[in-house]
């Protein structure tokens, strides 16, 4: 599946770098409109888009508030009124209406989340008990606003939560997003929580109060830090939760309960084949029954993965930062099917202009599953998934690149079965269900006339190449079976992967050897020979985490990874491309030579880029970082957290 550039629309602006906040798609009929909102979304854009990739601007609204390095804020389309947008600088949201043909017009204002301390950054609509609710936070609190709304878009307060912490270390800690899911009669909301690094679920009850359910993040085990995103979807009739965590570099994948319980499916980290590191924007798109997941964040990119019925996510594409594209430090992306494309448009914290991406529906293929052990499963002339949760199967894929996905679990004891048409370079092999499994190395191949076999513990499969030809294990690479750093499942054993076992005594020592007999005495050595120079040494990177005090860590001559955590810290990149992280506390970070990536984290922070084209992060927290006036280019900076994203 291929992802195409179309071009980078740049709206008429009287300053054309000024810094997209948000964008979103609004449909009319069979008119789709792109949304983008310009300094902290006191500026709004609108932009006809056609079938073929032809656009076309149709509007432009001003709304009050003011422009703030970092401001956070969203538009939410069809939730009261067109477009409701958040975000203002301190004025309330404001209601936009999107006319037929594509122009644009204030509607009035909103008080929604009116009882917070902050004004509304992210909201969601419900309808509980036959009154429309929406719940509100501002993305810097524990708070949770809920508000009635009437038809006309005013709001009145129903209800107000206050979190209750629990495993927070630091002075911060945040719902950065919220999500909502309707189940079986019962509305729940679930809150990403950073400095919690926790996903809480909460019943939304008639009289419009919170009800929390409970809570699982990285105290229970769950590998998330800074999580900044959640989404819901509905497929093959469960509910899940797609979670994004920013300081992790992780999508983690929770089916929502009918009592509001969150049980983990599946987790994957960023590898170098992907571009999800640093999350910043996530959304979700259903294309007949196949449902998309779209992420981008620092990592100058895009990936795009695929959600199974069983809530595992594959890999289906990753688009990569290029000269004709805006993908750098991604701010924000949108997903919309218009006509027989997907099209995408996505913004950057760095970079000018909104780029639109295409894929061609015709190029999704189809997801089929087993039912039962020693199934036959057939693929098309797409890029199929073959989703195997049985074993003694035969998977053929047919044409395009197929995934042969085998999700068993560690009490899994015998053939998987065979994989009939197996491209080398091509096809995929994935064992999500095998978290323990993450390197090629772990397999033993052994060749046959028409392929290999592979086993993996007390599991084989049967790989019979396309052409009949037999197969080496140099013919296999990494790529060929693991498509993401790891795979969270639940059915993973509480016991080590290896037993002990016990070992027999050792032997008696020998006896020892009888003296040597008087020998001869040895003649003068030759001088010695004139050493050879030694090599220089290989310049290595330095991989340093500081602890809860004030540390000092210092970088060397490579690309060096440094994160201070807790306390008030000092870090020093040196020469190379470093990756700095300041953590909690009023931190120093300098960057020093090379082409650097600061990130404050929580507190007030100093951050100095010095030489290269680096790029700083002020990153979360009511605290106020700073940077030298006098270091003005040229660094490509951000100040400032970035928004979460719809």
């Amino acid at each position: 599946m291929d992802i195409t550039a179309r071009g980078v629309i740049l709206p008429a602006l009287e300053d054309p770098t000024s810094q997209i906040s948000d964008l979103a798609i609004f449909t009319e009929g069979s008119g789709v409109f792109l949304l983008a909102g310009y300094e902290n979304n006191t500026r709004i854009v609108s932009i006809a888009v056609d079938p073929g990739g032809r656009t076309g601007q149709r509007g432009i609204v001003e709304l009050p508030g003011s422009y703030t390095v970092g401001g956070a804020g969203e538009m939410f389309v069809n939730a009261i009124g067109d477009v409701m947008v958040t975000g203002l600088g301190g004025e309330h949201s404001q209601r936009v209406d999107v006319r037929a043909d594509g122009s644009l017009a204030r509607d009035g204002a909103s008080y929604l989340g009116r009882d917070l301390d902050w004004t509304t950054d992210v909201f969601e609509m419900v309808e509980v008990g036959g009154r429309d609710l929406s719940v509100s936070i501002s993305g810097r609190d524990l708070q949770i606003a809920v508000d009635t709304v009437s038809a006309n878009g005013t709001a009145r307060s129903a209800a107000r939560l206050d979190l209750a912490r629990e495993h927070s270390e630091s002075d911060y800690a945040a719902i950065r997003d919220v999500a909502t899911a309707e189940i079986g009669g019962a509305t729940y909301v679930i809150a990403a929580v950073a400095g919690e690094e926790a996903l809480v679920s909460l019943r939304v009850e008639t009289d419009g109060t919170l009800t929390e359910i409970g809570r699982i993040g990285a105290a229970e085990g769950l590998g998330i830090r800074s999580p900044e995103i959640v989404r819901t979807v509905a497929l093959g009739g469960h509910d899940f939760v797609l979670a994004g965590s920013a300081g992790s570099g992780t999508i983690t994948v929770l089916e929502i309960g009918a009592d509001g319980a969150l049980r983990p499916t599946d987790h994957v980290a960023d590898t170098l084949a992907t571009r999800f590191a640093g999350i910043s924007s996530m959304t979700t798109l259903a294309v007949d029954d196949a449902q998309f997941v779209f992420v981008a964040g620092a990592d100058d990119g895009i990936t795009m993965m695929r959600l199974l019925p069983n809530g595992r996510l594959v890999h289906m594409t990753t688009l990569a930062d290029a000269l004709g594209t805006t993908l750098r430090n991604v701010s924000d992306l949108e997903t919309v099917v218009n006509g027989g494309m997907i099209q995408l448009f996505v913004s950057s914290a760095s970079e000018s202009g909104i780029t639109l991406l295409e894929i061609d529906r015709r190029e999704i293929g189809a997801l089929v599953q087993t039912a039962a052990a020693g199934d036959r499963l057939a693929g098309g002339a797409g890029d199929d998934i073959l989703l195997a949760e049985h074993m003694g199967v035969r998977l053929t894929g047919g044409a395009g690149a197929d995934r042969f996905v085998f999700d068993v679990d560690y009490a899994a004891t015998g053939s998987l079965g065979t994989v009939a048409d197996f491209e080398i370079g091509l096809d995929r092999i994935l064992f999500p269900g095998l978290s323990a499994l993450s390197n090629l190395l772990q397999l033993d191949i052994t060749s046959t006339s028409d392929g290999a076999m592979i086993s993996y513990g007390e599991v084989s499969l049967r790989i019979v190449s396309a052409d009949g030809a037999s197969l080496e294990r140099e013919d296999f690479t990494q790529d060929d079976f693991f498509e993401f750093d790891t795979h969270f499942t639940a059915n993973a054993p509480s016991t080590p992967a290896f037993d002990a076992v016990d070992l027999p005594p050792p032997p008696p020592p020998p006896p020892p050897p009888p003296p040597p007999p008087p020998s001869e005495p040895e003649p003068q050595p030759e001088p010695e020979p004139e050493p050879e120079p030694e090599p220089e040494p290989e310049v290595l990177p330095r991989n340093l985490v500081g602890g809860a005090g004030d540390d000092f860590l210092e970088g060397g001559d490579g690309n060096d990874w440094l994160r201070g955590m807790g306390g008030n810290d000092r870090l020093r990149g040196a020469l190379g491309d470093d990756a700095l992280e300041g953590g909690d506390g009023s931190d120093t970070i300098l960057g020093g030579a090379g082409h650097d990536r600061i990130f404050g984290g929580y507190g007030d922070d100093f951050i100095y880029g010095q030489d290269g084209d680096d790029f700083l992060m002020g990153d979360w927290g009511g605290g106020h970082d700073r940077r030298p006036w006098r270091q003005r280019f040229p660094e490509r900076r951000r100040l400032g957290r970035p928004a979460s994203r719809r």
